[in-house]
């Protein structure tokens, strides 16, 4: 299954902004990944626990206020996720994933 959400506003007002990092803020690998997991969730109708980052990649830093989209691409549990806007790629990897117990 493939699936492509546009238009993820990443908001200046983020928390994750205060400490990562005092006067050059980036969106943080960890947020990225929690917005990969979010929208596998919504995506699958389901909760769901990232088991294990097979691979990934973050090539340019998402700053306060960038508007991104997100490319899924499931098999199984596993989904390959890429954060881009226009030409520039912000990160791409690979996620395995399984059924949350609670």
């Amino acid at each position: 299954m493939d699936f492509t959400v546009e238009n993820i506003l990443i908001p200046a007002d983020h928390p994750c902004f205060d400490g990562h990092f005092p006067g050059h803020p980036i969106f943080p690998a960890v947020a990225q990944l929690d917005l990969v997991l979010d929208h596998l969730q919504r995506i699958l109708d389901q909760s769901l626990t990232l088991s294990e980052v097979r691979k990934a990649k973050f090539p340019a830093p998402i700053l306060p206020g960038t508007r991104v989209h997100l490319s899924l691409k499931v098999q199984d549990h596993t989904a390959f996720w890429k954060i881009f806007a226009d030409d520039k790629i912000y990160s791409q990897g690979m996620v395995q994933f399984i059924k949350s117990l609670l």
